[in-house]
């Protein structure tokens, strides 16, 4: 601490002329060091600049404020701190604070050419309106499934009675698979704010899924989600999101979810061989609340990275995510572990017409012992693979039509969850 403190004391005695100096005067010392000086230097520009631009490059808006707002009552000339101290409001979501600064300094003081460009810069982005975007549409897909009882890849929705199996319920007695035909309505109702503090969207999907004959497959799913995206210090992005969760099933208990969401996002784009690229990485923890008999709440920590590459009219990719769910007590799938590969493959014929190829791979442990059917409480897992083509053809006023094959492959170590299905769908969904 006294070697950083003489440190300080050099530097501050060597810029006391100020000036725009003060910006090349940031201390070579972290946030948290310069936090530990600060009750001994506050209210020397030189510190007080290299603590609040600090505290920006941390991401810590917040905590940029005081000493910023000191630099401008000690040394106002320095044009520079008015601007760091409007980027703080601003990256706060309080633009009006931030146009009332950039406007004041550029009233009272000369201030340098590139300096000026800049503030015109973030004038512009603060300046720039609010969009409201509407999204409204309508999807009607009919099909037909080999096997309407299959394992669905989605675990949320495996309906259970406490202490059963998914599939002992939804296979029956027989346990043969059963060829049926299905049809999907779907609502889809979304709104999203766009603005420079980010964007915050509301969606409301509700989802119904009858089968012909295969009465206890069918399925009714009401979502409402909110999110907000907002930028957090270049390049990274900070996404939040909440979804509120109400499925139904025949012959089964009502699900109500409640999931919450928090991720950081870094995007990374460069060009190779002619080759548009773009890398993105995220950190997510999900928070699920599970009103069915014998289940409990369940916390899930997710980590995903992307990578797709285009030349051309294509486009090719894949995404891994590693997870790990726990629950707060006893319940199916209480301790479980997922992992999941999706490669897709695009080509854009044109601008109404796309082709796509999609393999995805995924397994699931559940380390928690659950299933009776297990002897010595061994972990179950499932290993699911999964092999689509889907064609796309967008006609203006008409909408989009659709038609996807797809075939689907789970193993288990218990015998009632090893499922084959084929299913060929056709759809139409139009935008209202």
């Amino acid at each position: 601490m006294a070697k950083q403190f003489a440190l300080v004391q050099l530097l501050t005695a060597s810029l006391l002329a100020a000036g725009t100096s003060l910006a090349a005067a940031a201390l070579p010392l972290s946030l948290s060091a310069l936090q530990g000086l600060e009750a001994q230097q506050a209210g020397i520009p030189s510190f007080d600049y290299a603590l609040g631009l600090a505290a920006l490059q941390a991401g810590q808006a917040e905590l940029a404020l005081a000493p910023l707002e000191r630099v401008i009552l000690t040394s106002p000339q320095v044009a520079s701190a008015w601007l760091d101290l409007a980027l703080a409001y601003a990256k706060l979501g309080q633009n009006t604070q931030a146009l009332a600064l950039l406007q004041e300094v550029q009233q009272r003081y000369a201030v340098p050419a590139e300096t000026a460009r800049r503030i015109e810069q973030l004038r512009q982005s603060l300046q720039q309106p609010v969009m409201i975007r509407w999204q409204r549409s309508l999807a009607l897909v009919r099909g037909h499934s080999s096997n309407a009882n299959q394992v669905s890849g989605e675990r949320d929705l495996v309906l259970t009675p406490p202490g059963l199996p998914p599939s002992l319920v939804l296979l029956g007695d027989d346990q043969q698979p059963q060829a049926d035909g299905f049809t999907r309505l779907r609502l889809n109702l979304a709104r999203e704010k766009v603005g420079p503090a980010g964007s915050t969207g509301w969606r409301l999907l509700v989802t119904t899924q009858q089968y012909d004959h295969v009465r206890q497959a069918s399925q009714d799913d009401l979502s409402l989600q909110w999110s907000h995206e907002a930028p957090v210090g270049k390049p990274w992005r900070m996404v939040k999101s909440v979804e509120l969760r109400h499925v139904r099933q025949a012959q089964q208990p009502v699900l109500t979810l409640l999931r919450s969401n928090a991720g950081m996002q870094r995007p990374l784009a460069w060009q190779r061989a002619q080759l548009d690229c773009q890398l993105g990485a995220a950190v997510n923890l999900d928070g699920q609340q599970d009103s069915r008999p014998g289940f409990s709440n369940a916390v899930e920590a997710s980590a995903r990275s992307s990578l797709f590459c285009g030349r051309g009219r294509w486009l090719a990719g894949a995404t891994l995510s590693l997870g790990r769910t726990q629950a707060m007590g006893p319940r199916p799938g209480g301790d479980q572990r997922q992992q999941e590969w999706q490669v897709p493959l695009r080509y854009r014929l044109n601008d109404q017409h796309s082709s796509e190829l999609r393999f995805s791979q995924a397994s699931y442990q559940d380390q928690s012992g659950y299933s009776p059917l297990i002897s010595n409480n061994a972990p179950r897992q499932i290993r699911r693979k999964a092999l689509s083509l889907q064609q796309v053809l967008t006609l203006p006023r008409w909408g989009r039509f659709s038609a996807q094959v797809e075939r689907l492959t789970e193993r288990s170590n218990i015998s009632l969850f090893n499922n084959k299905a084929q299913t060929l769908s056709v759809g139409w969904e139009y935008d209202f």
